[in-house]
C-alpha cells in the first residue's frame, strides 16, 4: 500500500505546482502586492486557499483509484499481507473454490494462469 501511495505523489505536486504557478499570476494577487500585501499573507491568503480545494479533490478521486490498484494487486498475490482481508484477495479465494468445484486445479505459485 505504501508503494501505491508513493506512485500517486508526482500526481500531486505536478497539480499542486501548476495551481501555485497559475494563481500567483492572477489579477487579484497583483492587485494584493500592489496595496503592500506581505509575501506570507498572499501565499496564506489567495494561493493555499486555491491549493487545499484541489488537494481535497484530487484525494477524493485518488482514493477510490488507489482502492482498485491495491485489490487488483492483492487479487494476483503480489501485494499486501496473504492472510489479511481485502477485496482482491476474496476475489482470488473465490476463484480458487470456484475451480476446486468445478474440478480444475489451482495453481497459486503461477497467478497470472488462467
Amino acid at each position: 500500500m505504501i508503494a501505491v501511495g508513493l506512485i500517486n505523489v508526482p500526481v500531486f505536486a505536478r497539480q499542486s505546482r501548476a495551481t501555485v504557478l497559475t494563481v500567483r499570476e492572477l489579477e487579484y494577487v497583483l492587485a494584493s502586492r500592489a496595496f503592500g500585501a506581505t509575501s506570507v499573507r498572499i501565499v496564506w491568503r489567495e494561493i493555499v486557499h486555491r491549493l487545499v480545494s484541489l488537494i481535497v479533490v484530487l484525494a477524493t478521486l485518488g482514493l477510490g483509484a488507489a482502492i482498485l490498484e491495491v485489490a487488483g494487486l492483492s487479487f494476483f498475490s503480489v501485494g499486501g499481507d496473504p492472510t489479511g482481508a481485502g477485496v482482491g484477495h476474496d476475489a482470488g479465494r473465490g476463484q480458487d473454490h470456484r475451480r476446486r468445484a468445478s474440478g480444475q486445479h489451482s495453481d497459486r505459485a503461477s497467478p497470472f494462469r488462467w
